[in-house]
């Protein structure tokens, strides 16, 4: 009896080691496109399904939000030891081919120390272990329900690419397809409307008959992205995804690839950083830029970031600490851990071989933070939109803005609900010249606590406050050469004369009246305007200036920076020509306009004016309603307002008066 045991146990053990053993050899296809691969015409080997986009506008889900897990294929296409870490807190999703399959990776989990009770298991064919290029991409729609995006794989893998489907049913949500040829790996967003990929999502697509209208198009339906960023591949590699030399790691970090100044990629890589530097991210600044180095084409940017952890591929030399380091500097407060394998490759490393899954009961947590510098006020409102997916509420208790001055003791200002899922928690200030730091908490009734941004209070939104700290604008323009007969022109000069960038949102003239505004140099709006620079641009007016013009013809040149508005009043008339620089006139920002069910105001005033009344009114000069003046806090007045009673779509102003001035604001109900 001792003697069959034995037998019995040694075959066991062979045949666990043989099921760890079986690696991609079983497999068909490679990363990259077999020869065979190549003579196959996409659509006739792929099956896919265009639906509708979801109805209204949907938002795409960032890596580092609240996942329920990740997904892996078998056989394995990561070492065990990340199997291990990946089930350790999270449920791990493992795709097997067959009952048989998923009792051979249960006992290899067994074997291998792996949390079973994380692990669940779909049987599903797969032609390869890239989870992240065949997995669906996530989104919330306007009903604020997960739904997940399929695509037309740029594979011809059939396998592979029923595993969206599969996985909608399995997760029960609802999938759309969306007529772009992707690619999971060659795919990045930030949550907030932006995305980025390389230029084979145009050319990919252009091949089955899409232009790069409809590519972006598409990414705005259905994915709800606005800002899509197409770029060269600087790594100018066969595979060409996004995920082998950069990576978002929150809303305004990106992580790029860096290379000695002998690689034959060095000078595409600079360009790609300096490219980032100067773009403008989703919450209105400027992006951090980090670098890590990878003089061996190591595969550091292609990382998984899974609720508050970061897990990194390393190749075992002197350059992965460093790598490591990087991490945890940018994304303070995540456990950054580092996997040495021989698996893995420059162009195919542990980001394409994982695929996160999005938590279809998420508490949602949506905030455009406060940063840089703002005038003093008594106190500053922090403003979020909060939505437990699960719809089983938050516990009003427990929904808080923890705030503290100059690396101070951590305070908390409770949020209150406004209106809808729109809370506000009012953060009083306590001095001129304070470093603010806060983050956002928030708990529903599943028991689901989440911090904005993410990882809390070790990596909070900072803001100064203080008397006279904003940057500011200086305007200066030319003589005004009259012309009888042509149109009148004039140059006009914005300086930034600071030692901080100013992020200009957009120029235009209010009325359209008579003024119309040409720029020296092609500018795409938001465009940031670098320290001590300045732009340049002509006022041609639309009009003939001739001595029986006798009355002021007026239009209101705008100019809106990511801290204020700068009107510049334009006057004209044959003897008294004026530009009027008021720097800045009441700075304010009423968004969004047009709008629907609610309107953010916040208005700046000088700091010896008293606020009398706020008002709106229709297009007729009747009274719809008196807003609070107690919103006003010292020089700024912030409130969302949502009218008491349903508005008729159109015009209405909002009039607003101090002890020394009156102004009026167009806002269009639609």
């Amino acid at each position: 009896m001792k003697h069959y045991l034995l037998i019995a146990l040694c075959l066991l053990f062979l045949s666990n080691i043989h099921a760890q053993e079986k690696k991609i050899p079983a497999y068909k296809y490679k990363h990259m496109l077999s020869a065979e691969e190549e003579n196959l015409k996409l659509k006739s080997s792929l099956r896919f399904t265009k639906t509708n986009p979801p109805n209204g506008s949907a938002r795409s889900i960032a890596e580092w939000e609240p996942m329920s897990g990740v997904v892996i294929a078998y056989p394995f296409g990561i070492p065990l030891p990340l199997i291990k870490a990946l089930a350790s807190n999270d449920t791990l999703m493992t795709l097997v081919s067959s009952s048989s399959d998923e009792q051979t990776v249960r006992s290899i989990y067994a074997n291998n120390g792996v949390n079973l009770k994380s692990c669940k298991f779909v049987i599903a064919n797969t032609d390869s272990y890239w989870t992240r290029d065949y997995s669906p991409l996530f989104m919330v729609d306007a009903n604020k329900e997960l739904g997940i995006v399929d695509f037309i794989y740029n594979r011809p893998r059939p396998n592979d690419n029923t595993i969206p489907e599969k996985m909608a049913a399995y997760l029960n949500v609802p999938i759309y397809g969306m007529n772009v040829v992707h690619t999971g790996g060659n795919y990045m967003t930030d949550g907030m409307g932006a995305a980025a990929s390389t230029t084979i999502v145009h050319t990919e697509s252009k091949e089955q008959g899409f232009s790069n209208a409809d590519v972006d198009k598409a990414m705005l339906d259905y994915l709800g992205i606005s800002k899509h960023y197409v770029l060269e591949d600087p790594n100018n590699t066969y595979i060409d995804h996004i995920d082998c030399w950069g990576k978002f790691l929150d809303v305004d970090k990106i992580l790029i690839r860096k290379v000695p100044s002998s690689h034959a990629q060095y000078n595409a890589l600079e360009a790609m950083a300096s490219y980032w530097k100067a773009q403008v991210s989703s919450w209105g600044n400027t992006y951090q830029v980090f670098r890590v180095n990878t003089p061996n084409n190591e595969p550091y940017t292609n990382s998984l970031i899974l609720n508050g952890k970061v897990f990194v591929p390393l190749k075992g030399n002197a350059n992965d600490n460093a790598a490591l380091e990087v991490y945890r500097n940018a994304m303070p407060g995540y456990d950054v851990q580092g996997f040495v394998s021989s698996q893995w490759l420059s162009t195919d490393a542990l980001h394409c071989r994982t695929h996160e899954i999005a938590d279809k009961n998420m508490l949602e947590i949506l905030h455009k933070p406060l940063f840089g510098e703002v005038l003093l006020p008594r106190s500053i409102a922090i403003k979020a939109e909060i939505t437990p997916l699960s719809k089983k509420g938050l516990y009003s208790d427990s929904l808080f803005v923890f705030y503290r001055f100059n690396d101070g003791d951590w305070k908390r200002s409770n949020l209150i609900k406004t209106k809808g899922n729109i809370y506000q928690a009012n953060v009083p200030m306590n001095g001129n010249n304070a470093e603010i730091d806060y983050y956002i908490q928030a708990t529903d009734s599943t028991g689901r606590t989440e911090t904005h941004p993410y990882i809390g209070k070790y990596d909070p939104h900072t803001f100064m406050v203080g008397k006279n700290v904003n940057p500011y604008l200086s305007l200066s323009y030319t003589n005004i050469d009259y012309n009888d007969i042509e149109e009148t022109e004039v140059n006009f000069s914005v300086s930034n004369q600071n030692e901080k960038a100013i992020v200009i949102e957009d120029i235009l003239t209010e009325n359209l009246g008579f003024a119309q505004v040409n720029y020296e140099n092609e500018m795409i709006f938001p465009y940031t305007l670098e320290a001590n620079t300045e732009i340049s641009m002509d006022i041609r007016y639309l009009m003939e200036t001739n001595s029986n013009l006798n009355d002021h013809s007026i239009d209101t040149l705008k100019i809106m920076t990511n801290d204020s508005t700068y009107n510049v009043i334009l006057k004209l008339n044959k003897n008294d020509t004026t530009f009027e620089k008021v720097m800045p006139l009441w700075g304010s920002k009423i968004t969004p306009n047009p709008f629907t069910d609610f309107i953010d105001i916040d208005i700046n005033f000088s700091e010896t004016e008293k606020l009398l009344s706020i008002q709106v009114v229709n297009s007729i000069g009747q009274l719809v309603e008196n807003l609070p003046v107690s919103q006003a806090y010292g020089n700024n007045y912030i409130y969302q307002w949502h009218p008491q009673k349903q508005l008729v779509p159109g015009l209405y102003f909002i009039l607003v008066k101090t002890d020394t001035r009156f102004k009026s604001y167009k806002i269009l109900k639609i």
